[in-house]
């Protein structure tokens, strides 16, 4: 039987980018060929999230976009993978014109299952395995010839109050530190300058050898331009990891720390392990060793029970501490999270309110900070040409997003002259080309 073409859509987190280009390769393995227009796939793999209603209702919404093609194609498969999957396989639930859902720890099933739709008289549903898969010696396919995602671990066990993920990712695998260099080693070997290592709670990670400064140090001292990590928790970040960074020539001067509120009652609530005192103590500790770090951040608004003055105390360190960037979002009700059932809930309009409030003090302080870099010189890697020729982009060493006139070519690193902002993204000239490796 002649294998057929496939197309990939992601929705949600990086660790999901990744997903999607281990699922690409598992598929290719297999002899079926990935295209980069839908409207050419025999299958269309819709990888996605399931944090927020919103990732929700988007794929839900593309699903019923996609029947159209089955008018042209009336053969044409269409698959949902991942979180979502996962946590409608668990409820017993079906979306309809979705033909097969795989969770995060089947994909290697995805060809066995196509190969079979068509002997199946019903929508096939593969059940989560009792841990998270690692899929030791699987190595994602790249499509980026800059950057790219290696996971470290797979899984969740914190089990913050507001979050799905430990659910439908169920239990906490590390990989060998072995099996991470060895896949490392071989995105270098194609041409590959940055690496980000991923986790949901990356600096937990220990496979019992090697703790996540270990393995750190130990990608950082391999022919990598850039090396970066994302996402860390404040409980796990230690002395040792902000040592690491701060003689790690080639790590980014940057960590995302969520901090997720202001508010001790409101941590506590979260079960997030720290207290507003204990973050703020790290953020002083990070400065201290590295003075030019740039620190990112989330932010949850709106989460039951929080109160006026709990939002002011968000506000208020956010004023302090004066992030580089934040990703900030309404909280949203997952069913299955102890969340889910506090009270009292927050409306809508409050939620939408204090989120307004939230994103207008935060631009103002990101405008701030980058205009702070203007006169500077940067030392920027090189990603990408922007759309219709305007300019390339590229980031510093603090992982700041730039864009770059001149003459390059993705994957050098060049040092910029910083000239202004185009809203509140610097801007900059090449000046001379770095150090290229």
């Amino acid at each position: 039987m002649k294998k057929k073409s496939f197309y990939l859509l992601t929705y949600g987190c990086q660790m999901n980018e990744y997903d999607s280009r281990l699922i690409a390769e598992i598929l290719s393995k297999e002899g079926y060929k990935e295209v980069k227009d839908e409207s050419k796939a025999d299958i269309i793999v819709m990888n996605t999230c399931s944090v927020r209603k919103h990732a929700e209702q988007r794929v839900v919404g593309r699903t019923g976009d996609l029947q159209r093609l089955r008018e042209d194609k009336p053969g044409l498969i269409i698959g949902l993978v991942g979180c979502m999957a996962q946590n409608l396989i668990d409820k017993g639930e079906k979306i309809k014109g979705v033909d097969f859902m795989v969770g995060p720890d089947n994909y290697e099933e995805i060809p066995r299952i196509i190969d079979g739709l068509d002997s199946l008289d019903s929508l096939a549903m593969v059940i989560k395995k009792e841990k998270t898969i690692l899929y030791e010696g699987v190595y994602a396919r790249q499509d980026n010839s800059v950057s790219a995602f290696v996971p470290v671990m797979r899984g969740c066990e914190n089990f913050c109050t507001y979050c799905i993920v430990p659910y439908v990712r169920v239990g906490l695998q590390m990989r060998s530190s072995k099996d991470i260099l060895n896949e490392v080693r071989g995105l270098l070997k194609k041409g590959i300058k940055e690496i980000i290592l991923l986790g949901q709670s990356v600096n937990q990670y220990d496979d019992s050898k090697v703790d996540f400064p270990g393995i750190l140090k130990m990608v950082s001292e391999t022919s990598v331009s850039r090396l970066g990590f994302f996402t860390s928790h404040p409980y796990y970040t230690t002395q040792k990891l902000i040592d690491v960074i701060a003689e790690g020539e080639n790590i980014y001067k940057w960590i995302h720390l969520p901090l997720q509120s202001g508010s001790n009652k409101i941590l506590k609530k979260m079960n997030r392990k720290y207290t507003k005192e204990r973050y703020m103590e790290l953020i002083s500790k990070t400065r201290e060793k590295i003075p030019n770090i740039s620190l990112t951040t989330d932010i949850i608004v709106g989460f039951p029970g929080e109160t006026d003055e709990d939002f002011q105390e968000t506000m208020e360190i956010m004023k302090e501490i004066q992030f580089d960037f934040a990703y900030m979002f309404k909280y949203s009700d997952r069913e299955r999270t102890s969340a889910y059932n506090l009270k009292p809930k927050i409306p809508e309009s409050v939620k939408a309110k204090r989120l307004a409030e939230l994103i207008e003090i935060q631009h103002k302080i990101i405008r701030i900070k980058n205009e702070q870099l203007i006169g500077t010189i940067q030392e920027v890697l090189v990603e990408y040409k922007g759309r219709k020729n305007n300019g390339w982009r590229g980031k510093t060493k603090q992982n700041k997003i730039v864009v770059v006139e001149g003459k390059t070519l993705p994957g050098e690193i060049v040092k910029v002259k910083i000239t202004g902002l185009n809203g509140w993204t610097p801007c900059g000239v090449i000046i001379d080309k770095g150090k290229n490796t």
